[in-house]
């Protein structure tokens, strides 16, 4: 800061530079007061921030390490690094197809679009960029992200509301439990709980204060790094009786999710192998459960005819 401000005295553009170390300070105020007040232990390092004079945001650098992103997105949606075991319901005959190809698949997250996927986190953080519509299109920007993420759904065994995961997921009650052991790998995949809003009322998050005091503040737009992803772990109040956590996968213009999609639009997918190493998430099927208007003895059947799995018949 000192050197920034000996070098304006120096030039013809003293007042501006100094005009911006002062908007430096604002915003770094605002930034660690929200933090502390929500009880995230991190200060903001300004040099991972953008603050250039005569623009509309304040921008965390994406030549930095994200310190800034990691703090909030890590508070609100914490990621599960260490191998875990989640439950996911699911229907008969999908049941079949994942043994039969030994592959748990990652769905593109469009396919949900008329269920408040990422347009509530929009809403409810005043992310009013990506309600518009992108530029000679009638869809709104948080779609175009939506595109390029793929998922699949766990729970907690048992779940909140066991009834309702079979009669929502698993037809009915005549679909099959699935017990995965769930591993992430380097970081190519993220695993983390959905938040919730606590109340129907748009709910104040750590990411929404910092943002709105970065705005009142300074005028400014506070733009941060995985916000393009991090939307799909932040669904309506209604649906907590699901006690989602979620895996999810990125496709970048490089890397191995680019490369691992199948298929295109609403119908692309990212395979990944069950019991077998891979880029993302390790995956191990420890258990197959019949719902309850379901016979034991039709899941061990399936079971039974592969080799990789009969192991799980008793």
């Amino acid at each position: 800061m000192i050197a920034s401000c000996g070098a304006a005295f120096a030039g013809g553009g003293r007042t501006a530079r100094l005009r911006n170390v002062s908007l430096r300070e604002i915003v770094r105020t605002g930034i660690d007061e929200e933090l502390a007040a929500c009880g995230v232990s991190y200060s903001v390092d300004m040099d991972q921030v953008h603050v250039l004079p005569n623009s509309k945001v304040v921008m965390e650098r994406t030549d930095s390490a994200g310190d800034l992103s990691q703090a909030l997105i890590e508070h609100c949606f914490p990621l599960i690094s260490t191998p875990t075991t989640a439950a996911h319901y699911t229907g008969f005959d999908s049941f079949k197809s994942i043994i039969d190809s030994s592959q748990l698949r990652l769905y593109c997250l469009l396919k949900r679009v008329d269920e408040a996927e990422f347009k509530t986190f929009a809403e409810d953080h005043e992310l009013t960029g990506y309600l518009e519509l992108r530029e000679g299109s009638c869809e709104p920007y948080y779609q175009v992200l939506m595109n390029d993420l793929f998922y699949t759904s766990f729970t907690n065994d048992p779940p909140v509301d066991e009834g309702y995961m079979w009669n929502q997921f698993a037809e009915n009650g005549t679909g099959v439990k699935l017990i995965f052991r769930l591993q992430i790998v380097n970081r190519h995949a993220e695993l983390r709980p959905i938040f919730y809003p606590k109340n129907s009322h748009r709910t104040l998050t750590v990411i929404r204060n910092v943002i709105m005091r970065v705005l009142r503040d300074s005028g400014r737009h506070l733009i941060v790094q995985g916000l393009s992803r991090i939307g799909a772990f932040y669904l309506p109040l209604g649906l907590s009786v699901e006690g989602e956590t979620r895996l999810l996968i990125k496709r970048w213009e490089t890397g191995p999710a680019k490369k691992a999609v199948v298929g295109d639009g609403l119908d692309a997918y990212i395979p990944l192998p069950i019991n077998r190493s891979n880029a993302f998430c390790h995956v191990e099927l420890c258990g197959a459960t019949a719902g309850p208007s379901r016979a034991q003895t039709d899941v061990n059947a399936v079971l039974g005819r592969s080799l990789k799995f009969q192991h799980l018949v008793p």
